[in-house]
């Protein structure tokens, strides 16, 4: 978060507005109740025939955080974080 928060502060943005974002990071967690079931239960189309159940579903994950992270690096976040 080090970095995150420098680049924030770069860009000018209130502390505010971040903590404001880190909040709904945490959202995944506080609700990990209602998707942990679900990633036991339903099975990535192709992915789970080839990797199995619990693997297909981390591939998917690191495919969800990579899309997450390049969105966030090409992104101006002065313009984003404040509209959301």
């Amino acid at each position: 978060m080090g970095r995150l928060s420098f680049r924030l502060r770069e860009a000018g943005i209130e502390p505010a507005p971040r903590s404001a974002s880190r909040a709904g990071v945490a959202l995944a967690y506080a609700f990990k109740w209602v998707w942990a079931p679900l990633v036991d239960r339903v099975s990535v189309p192709v992915l789970t025939r080839r990797l199995g159940q619990r693997r297909a579903w981390l591939l998917l994950a690191q495919c969800g955080v990579i899309v997450g992270l390049t969105a966030m690096a090409l992104t101006d976040p002065a313009n984003r974080i404040d509209k959301g």
